[in-house]
């Protein structure tokens, strides 16, 4: 029977290249002093070396004599951005050295799943750090709406019209929101799997988070972020269920009777039919980028590529500047658009594998994994170095998860 070794505790060192790593990835909360590219920024160099020294020189053969689920799947999503280079230098006339570099740019950050697997790092050390930055992120994002007009930290503000307003509350859009939503699932599912006992700090930190979800002002986060505690009520196995229940109703109530006329409001001006709505647009958009961006053959097979210096990005730029056509909007499909069915068959074996597993798999991640599975064809997390890091740090976390879990039936 295989057993796990002991999992450790980070030393300096790890500390500071995981805080670094994540705090580089949502671009230090998205401070607009330091100025730094969501997606694909020059970090990624000196990032990816260091990884790849890390991984490289490991000694270890521990993490060799198991069958690590999601290795597979992290490896083929890294070759498939890589291979993208083909369409882009035989369709768009791309250097293959801009697309390589593109493709390190995109993909470092799924290097971390390799490097916390060789410091073999426990869930609750990485959490603890997550949770930290993300309650930082969501005392900068309730702060700023008290000293706005005057604010540090904002993810794209427009440069015509400021920052836009939602439900009443200025809307930064500060990059971290990935992690956010990792800390709440954990302290949710924490929560609610306590069988004989109430966690006050859980609690707490649950209804932090979600109020930095909802002050995210995005209508999807919202609906994900009641969603899930709507789940997290369903699977609640605890003696004082009654009791929570009743604060999670109380908590929908308050944000029902205080936010419904702003909601409706930000909901209807979203759905306009005349060609301004931001779904109308997310639909044109769709529409382009399944049928009409590129007849090549290589394009259902490997996408377009990363748009770099070349015909490739001044297509891709005209496309957002005139017609408001972006990739990320459309979720699953952009990532479809880069790289083809060849590359979105890595999210579809995620897939497959996390429900292959869901029998091993804790209550937390399961929250996490369906907050964003709801979110695939909206806000896609593979999109953007910040969501590609959180992934890839969820996996590593998954992982352990399942390990434990069947070695803990195997036992029994």
């Amino acid at each position: 029977m295989y057993k796990h070794p002991l999992l450790q505790k980070l030393n300096l060192l790890q500390k500071i290249i995981l805080i670094s790593s994540i705090l580089i990835a949502i671009c230090f909360w998205s401070n607009l002093t330091l100025d730094i590219n969501p997606f694909g920024t020059k970090w990624a160099y000196p990032f990816f070396i260091l990884y790849l020294s890390i991984i490289l020189t490991d000694k270890k053969k521990y993490w060799k004599s198991y069958k690590w689920e999601f290795s597979t799947i992290v490896i083929w999503t890294i070759f498939t951005v890589f291979l993208s280079f083909i369409p882009a230098y035989i369709d768009w006339g791309q250097s293959i050295f801009t697309s390589i570099a593109a493709s390190i740019k995109w993909t470092w950050v799924l290097l971390l799943y390799f490097v916390l697997r060789k410091w073999n790092i426990s869930t609750n050390v990485i959490m603890k750090y997550i949770i930290i930055i993300s309650t930082i992120w969501v005392i900068i994002e309730i702060g700023q709406q008290f000293t706005f007009p005057t604010y540090w930290f904002a993810g794209s503000p427009n440069k015509d019209y400021g920052i836009a307003q939602r439900m009443g509350l200025y809307r930064f859009y500060i990059w971290g929101v990935d992690f956010v939503m990792l800390a709440y699932a954990y302290c949710l599912g924490k929560f609610a799997s306590h069988k004989k006992t109430i966690s006050k700090k859980l609690l707490v930190l649950s209804i932090v988070f979600l109020i930095g979800l909802l002050s995210y002002c995005s209508r999807k986060h919202i609906y994900i972020s009641l969603a899930a505690i709507g789940y997290a009520g369903l699977m609640l196995k605890n003696k004082y269920r009654f009791y929570v229940w009743t604060l999670f109703i109380i908590i929908f109530i308050f944000f029902f009777y205080n936010f419904y006329n702003e909601f409706t409001e930000m909901n209807q001006t979203a759905v306009e039919s005349q060609g301004e709505g931001e779904d109308f647009i997310r639909f044109l958009s769709l529409k382009y980028f399944l049928f009409d961006f590129s007849d090549s053959p290589l394009y259902f097979l490997l996408g377009s590529g990363i748009p770099g210096d070349s015909k490739l990005w001044e297509i891709t730029n005209f496309l957002k500047e005139n017609f408001g056509f972006y990739r990320e909007d459309i979720g699953i499909f952009g990532y479809y658009s880069l790289f083809g069915i060849i590359g979105t068959s890595a999210i579809l074996f995620y897939l497959w594998t996390f429900l292959k597993n869901w029998k091993y798999i804790d209550l937390w991640l399961k929250i996490f994994f369906l907050m964003k599975v709801l979110l695939i064809v909206f806000d896609f997390w593979a999109m953007w170095n910040v969501g590609n890091m959180a992934y890839a740090i969820f996996l590593y976390m998954l992982d352990l998860n399942i390990q434990k879990n069947k070695r803990q039936r195997t036992e029994i």
